[in-house]
């Protein structure tokens, strides 16, 4: 397994890169490295690590393979016709393919994507994305192995913040993945949180004389990518990011009461119900006077505000295909706006408009699914709880996230979200009643 538990660390630390540098070979290869990762678990998982993680994570492997199934569904060829048989196949095919077959004066098969590429490319990404995390849980149903890959998570967070906070504090011109660099500074305030509770815990095992350097090296990774990731934040001046990066830390904190305060499982629904209360009140102050929530929280230059509205009024309810949103800039456009690269307000917006409406929400549901799961697995783990509850934060982050701003969907933040829910779902059970 060591040569799994290595290739996860290598894509632990690519992602920075991949987003600083808009390295797209190193992108590019993440699916081959999850590839090979993933034969070698095969080859090599001791059938007791199998055991245990063996039905874990099944929220997680049923809502990629509904997206991924969607996805594929959305490349494949539909007849149009006007016939009674296919008539409700020719209510899904894009209007673009029914405008071509016009243009010909012949009958051609329709798809709901208008971009069979693009979103080939996007199918690709989001089974690797799904086969990262699958390794992760593999890999790091090891403690030490967790505790080393939480542990380079956050230092990728945090060089992703320090990186974009160069860029606030010296305005030295663009960063093309400014939204992606400071969603991963939410993000590195949740895991080095994680890494804080578990060298503490873990530290009061230890006091009887064992070595505890390695837990001063993660208390001392907690502290400097806590103090970085919200010096970011702070530059930013950005409300949406700092509730987002809230909506994550307000329930690991809760679960941290209720554990070290031994409240139980009434004390936990209380504080959950208080919290869920605030966070709705905050939100619903923070959204303002916007009608449709995917743009409620986008803080987004008003051209991109512009463009996402008016794709979104014409986009059809099973989407216009994954990664087709480029495809649509030029046609959406305004004539005056030059060379300039556009993306979508945020990424609700986006999903919603390559996905459909549906999807989108599905897609929110999923992950509240999975949060909830996890965080019952951190009330019930008797050690290293700080794994799932950091897990639980995380998704309550990116899925605020994803209404603020485009950034979840970078390569660089996916694949990080996706390493650590792995890493979540493999530590929300120990391997013992005291684990």
């Amino acid at each position: 397994m060591f040569i799994a538990f290595a290739i996860v660390l290598v894509l632990v630390a690519i992602c920075p890169f991949v987003a600083t540098l808009d390295a797209r070979v190193l992108a590019n290869l993440v699916p081959i490295l999850v590839a090979s990762g993933l034969v070698v678990v095969s080859l090599r998982i001791d059938p007791a690590d199998y055991r245990r993680i063996r039905g874990l994570g099944w929220p997680l492997v049923v809502g990629a393979l509904v997206l991924c199934g969607w996805i594929l569904v959305q490349t494949l060829p539909l007849p149009i016709s006007k016939a009674p048989p296919l008539a409700w196949l020719s209510e899904l095919v894009h209007p673009v393919w029914l405008s071509a077959a016009e243009a010909l004066q012949h009958p051609i098969a329709g798809r709901i994507t208008v971009d069979v590429g693009a979103t080939t490319v996007v199918l690709v990404q989001v089974v690797a994305l799904v086969g990262a995390a699958l390794l992760a849980a593999a890999v790091t149903i090891d403690r030490e192995r967790a505790e080393s890959v939480l542990v380079c998570s956050t230092i990728a967070t945090a060089l992703l913040a320090a990186v974009v906070t160069y860029v606030l504090l010296l305005r030295v011109g663009e960063f093309a993945a400014r939204d992606e660099a400071l969603d991963a500074a939410c993000l590195g305030l949740v895991l080095s949180a994680a890494c804080g509770t578990l060298a503490y815990e873990r530290d009061k095992r230890r006091r009887r004389g064992r070595d505890r350097s390695r837990l001063g090296v993660t208390a001392i990774v907690a502290v400097v990518a806590f103090f970085v990731s919200l010096v970011a934040l702070l530059l930013a001046r950005s409300g949406a990011l700092l509730l987002a990066a809230a909506g994550g830390l307000v329930p690991f904190a809760a679960i941290v009461v209720v554990r070290r305060l031994d409240l139980g499982r009434w004390g936990a629904v209380a504080i959950g119900a208080t919290g869920i209360v605030i966070f709705v009140a905050l939100g619903v102050g923070a959204a303002g006077t916007s009608s449709d929530p995917r743009l409620a929280f986008a803080e987004a230059s008003s051209l991109s505000l512009d463009l996402s509205r008016r794709i979104l009024a014409d986009a059809p309810w099973p989407g216009t295909g994954a990664g087709t949103f480029a495809s649509l800039v030029p046609i959406y456009r305004p004539s005056d706006t030059g060379a300039a690269s556009l993306d979508a307000a945020t990424a609700a917006a986006k999903v919603s408009i390559e996905l459909g409406r549906p999807a989108l929400w599905l897609v929110v549901a999923a992950a509240v699914i999975t949060m909830l799961w996890l965080l019952r697995g951190a009330l019930r783990r008797g050690r290293d709880y700080a794994y799932p509850a950091a897990g639980a934060a995380s998704l309550a982050t990116m899925t605020i996230l994803g209404f603020a701003n485009v950034g979840v969907l970078g390569s660089a933040i996916s694949l990080l979200a996706a390493i650590v829910l792995g890493l979540a779902i493999a530590q929300s059970k120990g391997s013992s009643a005291t684990d």
